[in-house]
């Protein structure tokens, strides 16, 4: 196999094997069911169909009918079966059917390209290449690590591929076990089901946020910003996420909407909320809210450059349990910012949520200070508890903590 100068393709002259360079002279254009061509010493110019290649009996001269498949020299085979590199072993009528049977380089569809014939295949499940059959547990290893921050062992598996096509098993995703369960895929976000095999509709957010040196003044070096993301449907949160504000950083993060498509039509829109947290304090500080463009399309982004300042307060909206706020990117857009533990449009519904050690429960979601995670923030995740900090340094850690 090799590449060819496109001023050699067409020119009168054969340089490729089975003339595919001369594809208007060739037995391709004459002859659509043999389509190969080759020399025989004693019989001339020959068209040879797809059964004559790989069959072991050397038809042309130079052996051409047999050179695409040197792992069929020596091998035993019928006329009626085709032999794939890996030692598969297939019907012929399964060659060249638009559907790779030989894995990994789709050996069983070389050169099929020479059918003159150009078909535009129909829509149907046999053609779709199915997933591996259920990976054997032999095939995982399990093995135990100790993470710094917590007391108990963390079980994951290493997953050792026997068979190549076990490698997309998951899709996009990976192969874990659970503690009490059997093998499962951990799908990334863009990727859904039980095989990773759905692709999500979402929204992509890149951003970068500066704070003012009025505000910063006012934090000290204990203090961080966790950034609560949510999309939104009205005024209902469908999705969120959130991290660790990192400085002078672009961040990245994604948000899903409702699973399987399709979605609701309706206002779709983005609301950032920025958090001063502790290791022991939560405290709100501002919110940015951003429409999503094309909302009917399945994937969308959002590129940000945010500043953090104080926000303003305004006094047209009645909050029954909160205050008057204006977003700062769109003072216009006024909203009540609800108490801890309310929520809705007037901060009169009594959110249900039971945040722990130290975690505020806003908009029915659970906001956790440094060292926390969790839904209720009732986990620990403290990867700067071994590490010592020389000249009354402090260890403060900027890692992401949400999975």
């Amino acid at each position: 196999m090799g590449c060819l100068s496109k001023e050699r393709a067409g020119d009168g002259i054969i340089d490729c094997l089975g003339q595919t360079d001369e594809r208007m002279a060739s037995c391709a254009f004459k002859f659509p069911e043999s389509p190969f061509f080759c020399h025989h010493l004693s019989y001339g110019n020959l068209c040879l169909s797809f059964s004559d290649l790989c069959n072991g009996r050397f038809t042309c001269d130079g052996s051409d009918d047999e050179l695409m498949c040197p792992w069929m020299k020596y091998s035993i085979h019928n006329d009626f079966e085709y032999i794939c590199k890996n030692g598969t072993r297939i019907n012929r009528n399964r060659q060249c059917d638009d559907v790779i049977d030989c894995q990994s380089d789709g050996e069983d569809e070389w050169f099929c390209d020479l059918r003159g014939e150009r078909k535009i295949p129909q829509f149907s499940f046999d053609k779709i290449e199915g997933y591996p059959s259920i990976i054997d547990s032999a095939h995982l290893t399990s093995v135990t690590d100790f993470h710094p921050s917590m007391s108990v062992p963390v079980n994951y598996i290493l997953f050792r591929s026997v068979n190549p096509l076990d490698d997309w098993f998951c899709n996009r995703g990976i192969i874990v076990k659970k503690r009490a369960s059997g093998i499962e895929c951990f799908c990334p976000p863009s990727y859904y089901g039980s095989r990773c095999e759905y692709q999500s509709e979402r929204v992509l957010i890149t951003l970068r946020i500066d704070t003012l040196a009025t505000l910063s003044g006012r934090h000290n070096q204990q203090n961080a910003i966790r950034l609560l993301a949510c999309l939104m449907l009205g005024d209902a949160v469908v999705h969120h996420e959130n991290i660790v504000h990192v400085p002078l950083m672009k961040q990245m993060l994604y948000l899903n909407y409702p699973r399987p498509p399709p979605k609701p039509h309706g206002n779709w829109t983005v609301r950032l909320d920025a958090y001063s947290v502790t290791t022991s304090n939560v405290d709100f500080k501002a919110s940015w809210l951003f429409d999503v463009p094309f909302s009917f399309l399945p994937v969308n982004r959002l590129v940000l450059h945010l500043t953090l300042d104080d926000q303003e307060m305004c006094n047209t909206l009645t909050c029954v349990h909160g205050s008057c706020r204006k977003h700062l990117n769109s003072p216009h857009r006024e909203y009540c910012q609800c108490e801890e533990n309310w929520s809705g449009v007037q901060c009169n519904v009594t959110s249900s949520c039971s945040c722990t050690r130290g975690g505020k429960c806003f908009s029915q979601i659970c906001v956790c200070p440094l060292g926390r995670m969790g839904s209720e923030c009732e986990a620990s995740f403290d990867p700067c508890s071994s590490v010592t900090c020389q000249h009354d340094g402090y260890a403060f850690h900027w890692m992401n903590d949400n999975i």
